[in-house]
């Protein structure tokens, strides 16, 4: 079997091809396989960029696999979220042809070469301690293309349970596809070491000034159990998952969240190693005594004691 490229612009680097459950590594553009259906996997590169092609194909006598997608028109897509998130996060893009690209390390504002197109791009962003797990549909076309990631996620409210709940219930509610004001779907959050903060709001549709909240604590903030309102009444029902509130680094007034240090100060202050100022501050740019340095190396041999 053979791999060709379909233009002279895109070198092969690697390939693999999966059969049975066995992933076999390719080397060279000449190679020898039984006859079957295989999955392959193509990294090209061109001009620095790799594209990764991933597709199926039957294997016959003196085959050539033709790499005719490495032919396609590339076009740069802007990839940004909001200044709630850190400003590093991870993104990956696949097209409906099989091309994938992905950065682990991208920054918001960056973009990426993408073949014109359907793309299905997914983003692991952070705010604090909370991972968020976003999907994005865009179409590249020769316009300019961009995708942006809001900071609100709204979604419709279901209640689960057989009968008309009743005064002091406790009731179940799911949170259905939150999507931002672009139409990105937030697919699942996660709080590392900690459950996620939410708060339901119950509105009296007859007299808006009796509302009534609760908080609660949860590891998944799709499904939530409340207690509805001791006043009868008809109620309407909001919910807010809080992830700000998580974020050990808040309690300093002088930390920025965009900044390159954030997260290195929420887990320095979680654990006890570091305590900041007296006066509420961190500092995160003052230069470091040998005092300080001191206290630091104690407190994290002691295990923050």
């Amino acid at each position: 079997m053979t791999f060709t490229s379909a233009s002279d612009d895109w070198t092969i680097r690697r390939a693999s091809a999966q059969w049975n459950g066995y992933v076999l590594p390719l080397q060279g553009s000449e190679f020898f396989l039984s006859g079957g259906t295989y999955d392959f996997s193509v990294t090209h590169e061109s001009n620095g960029v790799p594209l990764v092609s991933n597709m199926t194909r039957d294997v016959t006598e003196d085959c050539v696999l033709s790499i005719d997608e490495a032919a396609s028109e590339l076009r740069d897509v802007t990839v940004s979220w909001s200044d709630a998130f850190s400003p590093v996060g991870s993104v990956s893009v696949r097209s409906d042809t099989g091309f994938s690209v992905s950065e682990q390390e991208f920054t918001s504002g960056g973009s990426l070469l993408v073949e014109e197109g359907p793309q299905e791009v997914e983003l692991n962003l952070w705010c604090g301690d909370c991972a968020f797990n976003v999907d994005s549909n865009l179409t590249v076309g020769a316009d300019a293309n961009a995708v942006s990631i809001g900071n609100e996620f709204t979604g419709d409210l279901e209640y689960f349970g057989d009968e008309e709940p009743y005064t002091g219930d406790r009731l179940e509610f799911w949170i259905l596809d939150p999507v931002d004001g672009q139409g990105n779907v937030l697919k699942t959050v996660e709080a590392a070491d900690h459950p996620l903060k939410a708060t339901v709001t119950f509105t009296d549709v007859d007299d808006e000034q009796r509302v009534f909240t609760t908080e609660f604590s949860t590891d998944n903030h799709w499904g939530m159990y409340v207690t509805a309102p001791e006043e009868p009444g008809t109620y309407k029902v909001s919910a807010e998952v809080i992830c700000d509130d998580l974020c050990a680094a808040d309690a300093f007034s002088d930390i920025d969240s965009g900044q390159w240090y954030h997260e290195a100060v929420d887990w320095a202050f979680a654990n006890k190693v570091m305590n900041g100022y007296g006066d509420g501050t961190f500092g995160p740019n003052d230069p470091l005594c040998r005092e300080q340095a001191a206290a630091v190396l104690y407190n994290y041999l002691e295990g923050g004691r």
